[in-house]
């Protein structure tokens, strides 16, 4: 019986939902950990950008519990994509920052987790989807 409801449609989607809110919540905490200790540094304006970030992927987190996967995708499919071209084109927004890799390792892991988020909140539904249509 536990298999069974473990394994039902919407435990997976509900899992799904959660894993991604859990994950947001957890990587906005990283984010206000990043800022203050950046703060503690004296880089105030990436220290404020890290607050800001920790603050909209926390409002994702909310969003995506109270609206569900698709908001997720919808939230993050433009925000790799902005984060992919802040990771190409660094140099031309920050040309004589010392701040440069680290900007861009920051855009680069954006891209990467926005895009494995992207995939659970499409790559979820889909797949139950067809498990629904190949059992009934």
């Amino acid at each position: 019986m536990i298999l069974v409801r473990g394994t039902s449609n919407g435990a997976l989607l509900n899992s799904a939902r959660w894993t991604l809110v859990v994950g947001a919540v957890a990587w906005s905490v990283l984010h206000i950990r990043l800022a203050g200790r950046l703060a503690a540094s004296g880089a105030n304006a990436p220290s404020t950008l890290a607050y800001v970030a920790a603050a909209a992927i926390a409002l994702g987190a909310f969003l995506t519990a109270a609206k569900g996967l698709r908001t997720a995708f919808c939230l993050a499919a433009p925000a790799a994509a902005l984060a992919g071209s802040a990771a190409i084109g660094i140099e031309t927004l920050l040309p004589q920052s010392s701040l440069v890799h680290f900007y861009r390792a920051i855009a680069i892991e954006y891209v990467v987790i926005l895009l494995v988020a992207m995939l659970i909140a499409t790559g979820v539904p889909y797949w139950v989807e067809q498990r629904e249509r190949s059992i009934g």
